[in-house]
């Protein structure tokens, strides 16, 4: 539901411009939807930054004794619960929480990730925003068919989270099997392979097809397979990053989401007079020169990814 998210509502705001005549209600339902998520995150959903019992956090278990100052430190009424200190780990300094997923950018492994998600995901906001005009003018889509679009994201989405997700976890498996046991983060890269062959494909597809006016189906069809990269690639990216530092997984992840939302905003900035001095054809053969480099960078990540870690060891303790 959450790779698909962006393609469910491109859906649903097609239906709403098609029977609506004031295309920002598609802009109020996100403000008014947006708003109900964030009270039922701030009324359903405790904070979970508190101290721990060591034994609990290597998968020990707790004894009794520490279950109970576990317990009182949650104890209170459902009200104090939400307030945004009350069950603060006083221990932890709130500069060094700030401060310790920009240190992150010292791992390889961590920018990896990042300009990796980065970089598919700014393809796919590109590719969405050009839709919105591009298959007007060119194929004379309402805004229904606009909407359309999406339901070619949506069958990316489906599957490249399944390849991502327990493909990626099955050939990981495998190959520790193979290996009589030995496990490296590393393995998981070998997921990238099919994405660095659809990847530049999909692209291709859909910028040749708009700038040749191409039946519009190869269009359709090349943004899908870039949203199905999108779904895989990070999927992978993420999992390999958290195999990597697992003490730091928050902070990781904090990094790879700000970069990548960092990277897809410019890219909504610069795409429509980006296509308008180059043209969709010449703009997907850049995509896909950056796309085709950034996958390459895959194969020193998988030779030298151990030797990398074991250089970051000290910066983690």
């Amino acid at each position: 539901m959450i790779a698909g998210g962006s393609a469910i509502g491109g859906i649903f705001a097609g239906l709403i411009g098609h029977y609506n005549t004031d295309w920002r209600w598609v802009f109020w339902m996100d403000t008014i939807l947006t708003g109900v998520c964030l009270l039922l995150t701030v009324v359903f959903q405790a904070e979970t930054n508190f101290s721990r019992p060591l034994a609990s956090e290597v998968g020990e278990g707790m004894e009794a004794s520490q279950f109970a100052e576990l317990r009182s430190q949650l104890r209170g009424s459902w009200t104090k619960g939400l307030g945004t200190t009350g069950w603060y780990d006083r221990d932890t300094s709130i500069w060094h929480l700030w401060l310790r997923p920009l240190l992150l950018l010292q791992f390889p492994a961590v920018v990896w990730g990042s300009i990796t998600y980065g970089i598919t995901l700014g393809w796919v906001v590109l590719q969405q925003t050009a839709n919105a005009t591009a298959f007007p003018e060119v194929y004379g889509f309402t805004e229904f068919g606009v909407g359309n679009l999406n339901i070619s994201y949506l069958i990316g989405a489906i599957l490249g989270c399944a390849f991502g997700g327990p493909a990626s976890d099955w050939v990981v498996h495998w190959i520790t099997k193979r290996r009589k046991g030995y496990f490296e983060p590393e393995f998981r890269l070998w997921l990238i392979i099919p994405s660095a062959i659809l990847g530049p494909v999909g692209l291709l597809m859909w910028g040749c097809g708009l700038g040749n006016h191409l039946d519009p189906y190869i269009a359709i069809v090349g943004s899908g397979i870039t949203y199905g990269v999108l779904c895989a690639v990070p999927a992978v990216g993420m999992t390999y990053v958290v195999d990597c530092y697992k003490p730091l997984s928050g902070e990781s992840i904090t990094v790879l989401t700000a970069f990548k939302n960092t990277f897809a905003f410019a890219v909504s900035f610069a795409v429509n007079p980006w296509l308008t001095r180059d043209g969709y054809a010449k703009v997907s053969g850049y995509m896909v020169l950056i796309e085709g480099l950034l996958f390459l960078t895959t194969i020193p990540m998988y030779i030298y990814g151990a030797r990398a870690r074991r250089w970051t060891a000290k910066l983690v303790t």
